[in-house]
């Protein structure tokens, strides 16, 4: 009990300096799977309370199957929405879609070749001087980058953007700065992979890995 202990203090005393750290958040946005470094899920809006919440009305829609023949619901139904600058990025089975906040229309897709989309959600890169801001996201050994402005492959980041990775993900990538940070996929015997192309006879093990966010290198 006191190691359990010693470690959860631990880990209260770190959030200070990890919220130090992390880059102001405007309060509309939701730019990272958490919304910040620290992970509290926690936004600041406070139009919607307890008052009015009863007399919300739909303002729009968009199907996220778009037809029968769409990847299942199962691959979208754990997926949290990035939103920068009144834009929501977020995956859908074999899609990656851009939608404006206040209308819901489309502003670009992308559409995987083979595979589909991790099914928590993308991360958002704002860029630097000689990149554009990127959507970054896994798909089974692969991650890939996204011009954001233009839903289109960014060919800087890594093989035309694309990078393989020598361990499946399904996760949502972690950006600090210029770092991308990456977990693992281990499938012991019975625990079902919603990526069974990747699977591997009695698990892979493997640990955290980190990447440049403007070349796709390991680092």
């Amino acid at each position: 009990m006191l190691a359990r202990c010693t470690i959860l203090l631990a880990g209260v005393g770190l959030l200070p300096a990890i919220q130090a750290q992390s880059p102001k958040i405007s309060a509309g946005d939701w730019p990272t799977y958490n919304r910040d470094l620290a992970s509290t899920r926690y936004s600041p809006l406070a139009e919607i309370n307890s008052g009015n919440v009863s007399r919300l009305t739909q303002a729009w829609s968009y199907r996220m199957r778009p037809d029968p023949n769409s990847p299942p619901p199962s691959t979208m139904n754990e997926v949290t929405p990035v939103v920068v600058n009144g834009v929501i990025y977020i995956p859908a089975g074999n899609r990656v879609i851009a939608l404006d906040g206040d209308t819901g229309k489309e502003i670009w897709r992308y559409e995987l070749k083979g595979g589909v989309a991790s099914q928590r959600g993308v991360a958002w890169w704002p860029g630097d001087r000689n990149n554009p801001p990127r959507i970054l996201f896994t798909s089974g050994h692969k991650m890939l980058a996204l011009n954001a402005n233009t839903g289109r492959l960014d060919p800087g980041f890594g093989q035309e953007g694309e990078m393989m990775m020598d361990v499946p993900y399904a996760g949502v990538p972690t950006l600090f700065k210029d770092f991308i940070f990456a977990g693992m996929n281990v499938f012991g015997p019975g625990e079902p992979n919603p990526h069974p192309q990747d699977e591997v006879p009695g698990g892979l093990p493997g640990d955290s890995r980190a990447y440049d966010a403007r070349t796709g290198k390991q680092l």
